[in-house]
């Protein structure tokens, strides 16, 4: 690259990191794991300037890999390290990420307040790309709190705002989705799934989020 030509570490182990989380996004993960790894060596030599998408990748693999302590932990440094920055962003998606991972851990309780919070500040900003990311979350918690018609719903609004604004969701990610939309089918069927995925797709933005935070 010619950012190594150059000497220029910090762009370097940026670069490297967004191409890591890029073909994680896709499903690639020995080739995450390999930018990644480089990304955080290459981060020594700027005094840990790039991290942001280190940790956030380094924190999604032990996620799809079932390590949620070492998950956790890269989720919240990173928080951590952009809460100090004041990149506020950057620490609602990194929040929003750290939510998913307590649902996965089974802590049902934190997992809640950290995505109705998330929810609250990306709706204040009026963020649908954000919005659509924790409402996919939070559609999973509800399929763990056997409300599968809320999920079902907050899922087709997601897929209609996704539509709207052209961000489709990442391979990874829909993995994860059809996992849910999986276990909604098998407790009300298709037919009510369709239903219910119809008119979430009908719901305007705010109302898709008082929907969503209903057992706030």
């Amino acid at each position: 690259m010619l950012f190594r030509q150059a000497g220029d570490w910090r762009f370097l182990a940026q670069t490297l990191g967004i191409l890591g989380l890029t073909v994680l996004s896709n499903g690639d993960l020995e080739s995450a794991q390999e930018f990644l790894d480089e990304a955080y060596e290459v981060n020594q030599q700027s005094n840990n300037r790039a991290m942001e998408f280190v940790l956030t990748g380094k924190g999604i693999l032990c996620m799809l890999r079932g390590e949620y302590g070492q998950a956790r932990a890269f989720m919240q440094k990173n928080i951590d390290d952009l809460e100090k920055m004041g990149n506020r962003m950057g620490v609602l998606w990194g929040r929003a990420r750290l939510g998913y991972v307590a649902r996965l851990e089974g802590s049902v309780a934190e997992a809640h307040r950290i995505l109705v919070d998330t929810i609250e500040n990306f709706h204040a900003d009026q963020n649908k790309n954000g919005l659509a990311f924790a409402l996919d979350k939070m559609a999973s918690l509800y399929v763990v709190a056997d409300k599968p018609e809320v999920a079902a719903r907050l899922i087709g609004w997601s897929d209609a705002t996704r539509k709207e604004i052209d961000d489709p969701r990442p391979s990874i990610e829909q993995a994860d989705l059809d996992q849910d939309i999986a276990s909604i089918k098998a407790k009300i069927g298709s037919p009510e799934f369709e239903v219910a995925y119809d008119s979430g797709q009908g719901m305007k933005l705010d109302e898709a989020v008082k929907y969503a935070l209903r057992d706030k």
